[in-house]
């Protein structure tokens, strides 16, 4: 076996899984784009067997590294240690120092560890402890192992009809009636990017103009829905075009996007690989349901990894922004399943 994939749907009860080969580019089968170099780093793992929950009794990701005739070299590099806070918070205030009031700029740390994980016991964790999010684990030798629960839809299609989400502001679902501004502002100028990457693709749109409080387990975000109606089955290369602009959105990089993504890359001292990218099966009759690789955790035989990040505008608290990705960070790693 190459690589595999398994996911259960937002509101669905059903896993779907296959097994198969991760070949390069956008195609029928499973997708996965990293947050980097899209183009270069997309794959499909296509559907030539089964691959079901119990096939995750089985996976052991040792045995797989171990016996592969060929040592392929993963995409990324893999984390060398956890973000230290002295670090965070240093970084945090000096980027906070460089927006005005409408920019943003999504900043992450990695948190890594050195046990094995029962990727079966977990994932069963994850479905029962968030249903409204996409449960995913899949495997290539490029991309490594990913588990996770992604509350962020990138961009569905169902029989023409396209549906997103400006999902951006975080806090503890604690049943607070107003957002505060800084959050409200987050979501904003993620809502306006989505509605101005409709535009520059000449696709009508209609969206809420008022954003409502989306529960992820123990956390809320702010979230405006998008819907549409395009064509993209015989028109692979203009979805590919389409979705390169939409990901990653300000939800997951900031805006300017360039100005974000180079200070991302210039002061996160380790790869983000496929967080931030996205992921989700696409079908041979056009539909897809692509997904945020977020609340995702990075395995790499006995080691792993996991990345949160916040969004980070003039008015933010370098201590509040840590406090969100603590919070973030242990939605998921207290769902994981450890063999020690």
């Amino acid at each position: 076996m190459d690589s595999f994939f398994i996911y259960r749907l937002p509101g669905e009860n059903e896993f779907i899984g296959g097994s198969g080969t991760a070949k390069k580019g956008l195609d029928y089968g499973f997708v996965i784009s990293s947050f980097y170099n899209f183009k270069d780093a997309t794959m499909t793992i296509s559907k030539e067997d089964d691959f079901t929950l119990e096939s995750l009794k089985d996976f052991q990701i040792d045995k797989i590294l171990s016996e592969r005739e060929e040592q392929i070299e993963p995409l990324f590099p893999f984390p060398e240690y956890t973000t230290l806070r002295e670090e965070y918070l240093e970084d945090v205030n000096e980027i906070i120092s460089t927006l005005n009031a409408k920019e943003k700029t999504v900043y992450s740390r990695v948190i890594c560890g050195k046990e094995n994980i029962d990727l079966y016991s977990t994932i069963l964790a994850l479905e029962k402890a968030f249903p409204d999010a996409m449960i995913f684990c899949f495997h290539t030798p490029q991309s490594g192992t990913w588990i996770g629960a992604t509350p962020e839809k990138l961009l569905s299609n169902r029989d023409c009809h396209l549906s997103t989400m400006a999902l951006a502001g975080t806090r503890e679902a604690n049943g607070e009636k107003a957002w505060d501004s800084k959050n409200i502002e987050e979501q904003r100028i993620v809502t306006e990017y989505i509605a101005e990457t409709f535009n520059r693709h000449g696709i009508s749109f209609c969206h809420d103009p008022n954003p409502h409080t989306k529960i992820v387990g123990k956390l809320e975000h702010l979230c405006t829905e998008f819907s549409a109606e395009a064509d993209f089955k015989d028109n692979l290369n203009q979805l590919c075009h389409f979705l390169y602009d939409l990901s990653p959105t300000p939800a997951l990089c900031g805006l300017p996007k360039m100005k974000s993504f180079e200070t991302i890359k210039r002061k996160e001292r380790f790869s983000r690989a496929y967080y931030g990218g996205f992921a989700g099966p696409f079908s041979t009759n056009g539909d897809f349901s692509l997904y945020v690789i977020l609340r995702s955790v990075r395995i790499d035989g006995k080691r792993w990894c996991m990345y949160a990040g916040g969004g980070i505008t003039a008015s933010s608290a370098a201590e509040e922004e840590w406090d969100e990705t603590e919070n973030k960070a242990s939605s998921v790693l207290e769902k994981i399943y450890f063999i020690r």
